[in-house]
């Protein structure tokens, strides 16, 4: 798979990434190299991502484990909070890509950092800066 050293670049890991990780997915082992070597300097997670993680372990494991999730991914990754010019920036990407609002919100934050962006969703495929997993 090409891609990145998640050593030596800085990325965003999709929630799909995080689920797929944690569900353990045909593609868990994927995700599991920019998981595994995540650091706050490296790896950074918007808080849409956190929204939409927390609400799958919840629905799937209960509160408490949701909790445990996103206390991990907020351990070993750097929180991107929602700003105006990011919410402009995903505004724009939406309407002119024609992709759904939580998948513009990260790839706004991506390319606002100037960070990689990591993930499976075909809703990203092909955009700059994405690295598709397949």
């Amino acid at each position: 798979m090409k891609g990145i050293d998640p050593r030596e670049e800085s990325y965003i890991v999709d929630s799909c990434g995080w689920i797929d990780y944690l569900s353990d997915s045909h593609l868990a082992q994927k995700y599991s190299r920019f998981i595994e070597n995540a650091t706050p300097e490296t790896a950074f997670t918007p808080t849409i991502v956190i929204y939409e993680v927390f609400k799958k372990v919840l629905i799937q494991h209960g509160e408490e484990e949701a909790g445990r999730t996103v206390a991990h991914i907020k351990a070993i990754s750097t929180t991107i909070d929602l700003t105006g010019p990011i919410a402009v920036s995903a505004a724009s990407i939406s309407h002119q890509e024609r992709i759904p609002m939580a998948d513009a919100i990260i790839l706004a934050s991506a390319r606002y950092y100037d960070l990689k962006l990591i993930t499976s969703d075909t809703d990203l495929e092909g955009q700059d800066g994405v690295i598709f997993i397949s």
